[in-house]
């Protein structure tokens, strides 16, 4: 798999939605079961994995590691820029910034898209649907199926199971249902934590960590539209309408930005 970016030590693929469904379609009509596991790697995960050399690993090892966020293909942008001083830094810096906003083209020389993980979860459903695998649905509450079934009504559902990570009966569940993918919404870590420490033992072909993506398929969260997301502003619209999430926001992206301001300053002294 072809990897172009290195952001904050953590290592993304440069792989176009089209690429990555190509890859997936392969998996998913082969025999083998030996749980490829995707990655959605956004701004909060590479600051965790700045402090965490375990999370660290856990993105450097996963099957597939692609940008799901606006932030990650800048900062691959930004990374991947000459300079020669500080002042050229902060230049590069702002310009980068502005283009991320208005200008997207600019900054998709090194990762070629994002691939959300909101967006690719029905792309592999759309999949699974056409090529007969099914889908074990594990994690968060709520009846996730029933507006998955009402999409891809030919969909193979192997089960659906709302538990919590340290269940020690789900790994016989999951492989006792024979599902093909399996779709975990834990918390954004902990679902790879989980995958990662799990991943020889599942009998599945594929799985993903999806995070809060069941909410926002059950309705439960509302989704910032195309406009925000153009814009790489849909953290804007996440803090209007989830306001307590504003720690995270934070991190995603006033310290994110900072560590890659960092990172880019000290390749001036190399």
């Amino acid at each position: 798999m072809p990897i172009s970016a290195e952001i904050l030590g953590v290592k993304i693929q440069a792989l176009a939605r089209s690429q990555l469904l190509a890859e997936l379609r392969l998996i998913l009509n082969s025999p083998q079961r030996d749980c490829k596991i995707i990655a959605t790697t956004y701004s909060e995960f590479l600051v965790q994995a700045s402090r965490n050399r375990q999370f660290k690993d856990i993105l450097n090892t996963a099957d597939f590691n692609i940008a799901d966020g606006i932030g990650v293909l800048w900062a691959a942008s930004f990374l991947n820029r000459k300079t020669a001083d500080l002042f050229e830094v902060a230049r590069e810096f702002l310009i980068s910034a502005w283009q991320t906003a208005f200008d997207h083209k600019k900054i998709q020389y090194v990762l070629p898209e994002k691939i959300s993980g909101a967006d690719l979860i029905w792309d592999i459903l759309r999949l699974a649907e056409e090529a007969g695998n099914s889908v074990y649905f594990l994690g968060s509450y709520g009846d996730v199926v029933t507006p998955i079934l009402n999409k891809y009504p030919l969909l193979k559902v192997a089960s659906r199971s709302q538990t919590f990570p340290h269940d020690r009966e789900e790994m016989s569940r999951i492989n006792s249902a024979q599902a093909d993918i399996l779709l975990v919404a834990f918390d954004p870590f902990a679902q790879y934590l989980w995958l990662s420490q799990n991943k020889n033992n599942l009998e599945v072909k594929l799985a993903m960590g999806v995070g809060g993506t069941f909410d926002y398929i059950m309705g439960k969260r509302p989704r910032a539209g195309e406009w925000w997301q153009n814009h790489g502003l849909e953290w804007l619209y996440r803090l209007f309408t989830q306001p307590w999430r504003w720690r995270r926001m934070w991190n995603a992206i006033i310290v994110f930005s900072w560590l890659v301001f960092k990172e880019k300053y000290k390749t001036l002294s190399k």
